[in-house]
């Protein structure tokens, strides 16, 4: 018997002598194991007991024992001399790849998106819209750790494989139409223009003719002229020569003719025999026929005439322009109190604010003393030439005549400041200067003056302060017999202050400040011009002796800018010796409103007075006031808004002879009723 591995292989036994002889186990071939490798020194031939190790190939692991042993494959057989490589269940399995790959921009294709793929297995690798593949475009599954034979895992593999953007210089390279320019435009490949020479230009992006050449050969990169004259139609008539130029081509008259007033043909040159007048010429190219200049009226073939474009109304100066005349044209300039802009626009001249101080007259120091508020200066703001203004310095708080003005001032047209007119006192209300006794012109004024600067708010004067004042003006106008210019244009403004008073109805002395502009007219004193003139925010008179005047006499308010809105004028009022329509033009300005008196209604040259109220109180709509009908059907009250009136003395002119009235014009903004009223008397 022998031990295992070792096989019996003969027995002798003579009567003279025993021979015994044993034989080892062989393993004749290799070992052998699928997807693996044996450790090189474990041939075919090896004896029992021999050891061997076990390694798999790329991708592959070893399951179980890593030896092979060489074995009896027969220990049951004493004899047997066979052996097998004894390995159990040792394998080598695949490596797994048990993650699911991510590209950027980009995506794999199956089996990649599944977990747990064999080492081997690959996906195609697409890209998003707008990106390519850059480097491989496959994935494949990999073993993570080739010399570990015990490493399981595995990994996919795609190298440094990215979705990038394509290169501009690689999109127009490959996608660029053929016989096409195609260059990076803030990295987008944009198709471009080629250079064209020779009369071609770039249409379409490639090289074409210019109108007027053609093709040699038709190639349009290399152009020349076309004759257009080789036809002898191009020209519309006989009449007309066809010369050619570089791209295209011209007609021209023949002699002694010249284009039609279309261009399209020519005609008779009837200029060469014209003989035209003064200030004409014959003008071949359009009328082929003796016209006037512009700027020129009359028969061109006698004389042509200036148009004064002034006197016609037909110039365009603004508002706050005059229009000037000039030979064949005008030109527009300021009127007085305005002067040019540096954008070429007439703006009004300005008075600057001044400040006067408390010390200059013993008058002024009392003045300030009363204002009780230890004021040393009065302050005048700027001023529009044309225009009052009150003191920005005003009454204390703890006086009477609290936040009441210390005075008002005058802009005169030409940017200088007149005399101030004062307030009396802070001390002193309308209750105290409607007691006064007035016994002096001095008294008259410094009265007058001061109900001008206590009603110089009107949003603030209350009915009760209307009545006060209205009795205040007349002690000023029935303790005299006349009255200056200086009392009377006091009066006149604070009667337009009271005019403009919310409280003026309640009042219900409207009738009374009529009434009383009529006693000042009757009363100012003309000075030697025989004109006097007054101007407020909202009510204007112009007075009149009337001597030396021939036929009747009129007023005619001129338009000024903005005088709506701030009020008249000291120039918007002017004489006229004839009726003139609103809209019209006298000495360059235009009208705005007119009046006029025939001389039937003054005879002897009387005194005539004009009054101008702009104003929505004196004649407030009411309940009973009276509605007339129009021609459309609809009602409108007459509730004016604008008064124009003409007075006599000593005449009653609402008699007058039919043919002989009194007449007057409006602009179309007052004479639509409907809108802004007018009242004329």
């Amino acid at each position: 018997m022998c031990n295992m591995g070792i096989s019996h292989f003969d027995s002798i036994a003579t009567i003279y002598s025993t021979h015994i002889f044993y034989s080892a186990v062989i393993c004749d071939d290799a070992p052998y194991i699928h997807n693996g490798v044996v450790t090189p020194g474990c041939p075919g031939g090896s004896i029992s007991g021999t050891l061997c190790d076990i390694g798999c190939n790329e991708g592959y692991y070893v399951g179980g024992n890593a030896k092979a042993i060489c074995v009896d494959s027969d220990p049951a057989n004493g004899s047997n001399t066979d052996g097998v490589w004894d390995y159990g269940s040792t394998n080598c399995a695949s490596v797994k790849c048990r993650s699911v790959p991510r590209l950027q921009n980009g995506n794999f294709s199956s089996p990649c998106f599944t977990v747990g793929n064999d080492h081997g297995a690959s996906c195609q690798i697409t890209c998003n819209d707008g990106y390519t593949v850059s480097g491989i475009a496959r994935a494949t599954c990999v073993d993570l750790n080739v010399a570990d034979d015990t490493n399981t895992d595995g990994e996919w593999y795609y190298g440094n494989t990215a979705c990038r953007r394509p290169l501009c210089e690689d999109i127009c390279r490959f996608e660029c139409l053929e016989n096409r320019t195609c260059a990076c435009r803030d990295d987008i490949c944009t198709e471009v223009c080629p250079t064209c020479t020779n009369n071609s230009e770039c249409l379409d992006f490639r090289c074409q003719c210019k109108g007027g050449y053609e093709g040699i050969n038709g190639e349009e990169s290399n152009c020349v002229d076309i004759d257009e004259c080789l036809d002898n139609k191009t020209c519309a008539s006989t009449r007309q020569l066809c010369e050619n130029v570089p791209g295209t081509y011209q007609c021209t008259c023949n002699e002694g003719y010249v284009p039609s007033e279309n261009g399209e043909d020519c005609i008779k040159n009837l200029c060469e025999s014209s003989d035209c007048g003064a200030n004409a010429a014959c003008y071949v190219d359009s009328t082929n026929d003796c016209s006037c200049f512009v700027g020129f009226v009359g028969d061109p073939g006698v004389a042509c005439f200036d148009v004064d474009e002034c006197e016609a109304g037909t110039f365009s100066c603004p508002d706050g322009e005059i229009c000037r005349n000039t030979i064949g044209s005008y030109y527009c300039e300021c009127i007085v109190g305005y002067t040019w802009s540096e954008s070429d626009v007439c703006i009004p001249i300005t008075c600057p604010s001044v400040v006067i101080q408390c010390s200059s007259l013993d008058f002024l120091y009392e003045l300030c003393e009363s204002a009780m508020d230890q004021v040393t200066n009065i302050t005048f703001p700027p001023a529009w030439a044309g225009y009052s203004v009150t003191s920005e310095t005003t009454c204390g708080e703890s006086t009477t005549n609290v936040n009441t003005p210390l005075g008002s001032r005058f802009c005169e047209l030409d940017g200088t400041w007149s005399t101030v007119t004062w307030l009396m006192s802070c001390g002193t209300g309308l209750s105290d200067v409607a007691g006064q006794t007035i016994e002096t012109e001095e008294q008259r004024q410094q009265v007058s003056a001061s109900l001008q600067i206590l009603t110089a708010d009107p949003e603030k004067v209350k009915s009760d302060d209307v009545v006060l004042t209205s009795v205040a003006i007349n002690s000023v106008i029935s303790s005299a017999d006349i009255i200056t210019e200086t009392t009377a244009t006091s009066v006149i403004s604070t009667i337009s202050n009271l005019m403009e008073s919310p409280e003026l109805g309640k009042s219900g002395q409207s009738a009374e400040l009529l009434a009383q502009l009529d006693r000042v007219a009757y009363l100012v004193a003309l000075n030697d011009s025989g004109v006097y003139k007054a101007v407020s925010n909202n009510v204007s008179m112009l007075i009149t002796s009337g001597k030396g005047l021939e036929g009747g006499i009129g007023m005619a308010v001129l338009v000024r800018p903005n005088s709506n809105k701030i009020g008249f004028r000291s120039d918007q009022l002017l004489l006229t010796d004839s009726p003139e329509e609103a809209g019209s033009v006298i000495n360059g300005e235009r009208i705005e409103a007119s009046i006029y008196v025939p001389e039937v209604a003054s005879p002897n040259k009387s005194k005539v007075t004009f009054n101008v109220i702009r104003n929505t109180n004196l004649f407030r709509k009411s309940n009973s006031a009276q509605s007339l009908p129009t021609s459309d059907g609809r009602r409108k009250h007459n509730v004016p808004t604008v008064v124009i009136s003409a007075t006599v003395e000593n005449r009653i002119i609402s008699n007058l002879p039919a043919d002989q009235l009194l007449t007057y014009s409006l602009s179309t903004q007052y004479d639509n009723t409907t809108q802004d009223p007018a009242c004329v008397f």
